[in-house]
């Protein structure tokens, strides 16, 4: 056999690993943001250990391209062996690649690696992919070059005039080769293989995003779907008693009112004026939020939409790595607030201007007790209102959702999630140039969504159901931010939570922490329904006996935010901060009680929703009339 032979090979990993690297590279030069609290030697330290990771999933990927290549066989030598073995080579590593690459642009949403989760929203992804070649251009851009590149460094046909190993030689190196490729792809002899936990070592904690390829990262996400039980406490209940909620009563409930719940896709708290030195590209809902029950320092618990509608219609938080939409846990039993009020006499809607089946809205809701989906199925002038990308712009979409809201029977209670604020920001051809663009791309989008939000509120005032009618918004999650008070690693889950009712304050302690998980046993709480909230994720807003707090989940590390204090918990680790530090500068470590008690909360929390998940059992003991 040609001892060139192997040196090709080696030659043409060695390659695909260098491209491993480039994207590493650029995906640090596009998200610099991300990693601007870690010092050089931390960063550098990152790309060295990323090579693990790197070696693991070429080795793995490339195993069979490496075998074939190796074989013994004297129709090594022939040209279609050849082309066969380039071929596979190519079909291996470009898709690898591309998945690698994507994640330059996709991270900027998400804030972490693209996990296996992401096959929950491939329909969307395949619907929107020539959208999204265009817009990001520069991704298939360096795809091809990178393709390019593989092609021609792979080598030309030739037959290799070397010396030769004698055939038993030969027989003995394949073995060698296939248990070396098993040692690199399980990370080395260590006692457990390697696994994206052990990307996050360096501090600060997002450099294991650094460290990581999504390559790597899809893979040993599909192979590892489920959370792990934890026993922080003897047993489950133990957990359940540390986080069980006094659910005190509004004052004065409110009876059967309507209720509307409008989720604004992308609205970070950066974009709106008020508290900012009114300097934001959501005039009306600034005006909206003055007039209104703003709490200020509210928190999505999650950065994606799949996370949000699950936190706020059924109060299930996202501390795990996939989605609960997505998820292998998605046939656990479920009653969202939809339901409860169901029972209650109203009727539920949900409405969402996109293509029915994105991102599984339909499905979730329904599954959480809404009566009635609204999508794009349902929308009848689609033709004159899309936007050639996700559905029907928001304007005339508010204005059907305002219209068809009267013709329900009341009480109801509706849900309705906009879009034209999500990439690529389209924006009908007449409103063009009618705002702000500011210095990010989605903030001219921000400023037509606000401006369908005020053309909604303007028709719903005109509806005999007005008046009697809780409007609550909040926005999905975050997006891109430039604000140093927000772009951090707490500042990247504020938004708005705004509670109106025509005519009539809700009173409500507005300084508090509160989160998505809240908004469902508050609309209960203002309603004056008896029944708890059967979930205990979240506490009403209402409540004056509840501090609040919020919770989240990312790159491997819980966060727990109180008003005065917060806590992160990674690895064993808990570290604790002021709430003004959002930057995370110094740790708090002279109020030992006051962090030992912030830890017993966050784990009961975590105990209770990891076990609860794997033995459906949530409501167990909170089960419906």
């Amino acid at each position: 056999m040609p001892i060139q032979r192997y040196l090709n090979l080696i030659k043409r990993i060695t390659f695909v690993l260098l491209l491993y690297t480039l994207c590493r590279i650029l995906f640090f030069l596009f998200n610099q943001k991300s990693f601007e609290s870690a010092d050089v030697s931390a960063i550098l330290l990152a790309f060295v250990y990323g090579i693990r990771f790197d070696l693991s999933i070429v080795f793995s990927s490339n195993l069979l391209f490496i075998l074939l290549s190796i074989l013994p066989f004297s129709f090594q030598d022939s040209k279609k062996w050849y082309q066969f073995l380039k071929g596979l080579f190519l079909i291996v590593n470009t898709p690898l690649l591309l998945m690698n690459m994507a994640d330059v642009a996709y991270y900027k949403f998400t804030l972490k690696r693209t996990g296996y989760n992401v096959v929950g929203i491939l329909d969307d992804l395949v619907s929107q992919s020539l959208q999204l070649s265009l817009h990001y251009w520069y991704i298939p851009t360096i795809i091809i070059l990178f393709v390019f590149l593989l092609m021609k460094l792979y080598g030309n046909y030739r037959i290799e005039e070397t010396k030769k190993i004698r055939l038993v030689y030969s027989w003995l190196i394949l073995p060698f080769v296939l248990l070396f490729s098993i040692l690199i792809i399980r990370g080395g002899f260590q006692y457990k293989p390697l696994k994206p936990d052990h990307a996050f070592v360096l501090a600060p904690n997002v450099l294991g995003n650094l460290v990581l390829n999504t390559p790597y990262n899809f893979f040993t996400t599909f192979s590892f779907p489920r959370v792990l039980n934890v026993s922080y406490y003897q047993t489950d209940e133990e957990a359940k008693a540390v986080i069980r909620k006094k659910k005190s009563r509004a004052t004065l409930p409110n009876g059967k009112v309507n209720v509307v719940v409008i989720i604004l896709e992308s609205f970070s708290r950066e974009y709106m004026g008020i508290g900012n030195n009114e300097k934001g590209f959501t005039p009306f809902l600034d005006s909206l939020a003055s007039a209104a029950t703003f709490f200020d320092h509210h928190f999505a618990n999650g950065r994606s939409s799949i996370e949000a509608v699950p936190s706020i219609i059924a109060s299930i938080p996202s501390l795990m790595d996939e989605s609960y939409i997505t998820g292998v846990y998605q046939s656990n039993e479920l009653h969202g607030v939809a339901e409860l009020l169901t029972k209650n006499g109203y009727h539920t809607s949900f409405f969402h201007g996109g293509r029915n089946g994105t991102m599984g809205f339909d499905k979730f809701s329904i599954n959480a007790g809404v009566e009635q989906y609204y999508g794009l199925d349902e929308y009848p002038n689609e033709e004159e209102d899309f936007d050639d990308h996700w559905g029907i712009y928001d304007e005339p979409y508010l204005n059907y959702f305002c219209n068809t809201l009267s013709s329900f029977k009341k009480p109801f209670m509706a849900t309705v999630f906009t879009l034209s604020s999500h990439q690529p920001y389209s924006i009908p051809e007449k409103y063009k140039g009618l705002f702000p663009k500011g210095n990010l791309e989605i903030h001219e989008s921000i400023g037509y969504a606000d401006y369908a939000l005020r053309k909604f509120f303007e028709c719903a005032s005109t509806k005999d159901w007005y008046s009697n009618t809780l409007f609550v918004i909040t926005a999905d999650h975050t997006q891109s931010l430039v604000t140093p008070k927000y772009n951090t690693p707490i500042g990247e889950y504020r938004v708005p939570l705004i509670l109106f009712h025509p005519g009539k304050k809700v009173n409500a302690d507005t300084s508090k922490i509160s989160q998505h998980l809240d908004i469902m046993p508050t609309v209960l709480d203002y309603i004056g329904i008896e029944k708890e909230s059967p979930i205990l994720f979240g506490c009403s807003v209402l409540d004056s006996t509840e501090e609040g707090c919020a919770l989240f989940y990312t790159n491997k590390t819980y966060m727990y935010v109180k008003k005065s204090y917060y806590i992160e918990f990674d690895n064993g680790r808990v570290k604790m901060y002021a709430s003004t530090d959002w930057q995370r500068k110094i740790e708090i470590v002279d109020k030992p009680e006051i962090k030992a008690q912030y830890e017993k909360e966050l784990k009961a929390y975590i105990q209770y929703y990891n076990n609860g998940l794997n033995a459906n059992s949530w409501y167990q003991d909170h089960l419906l009339d």
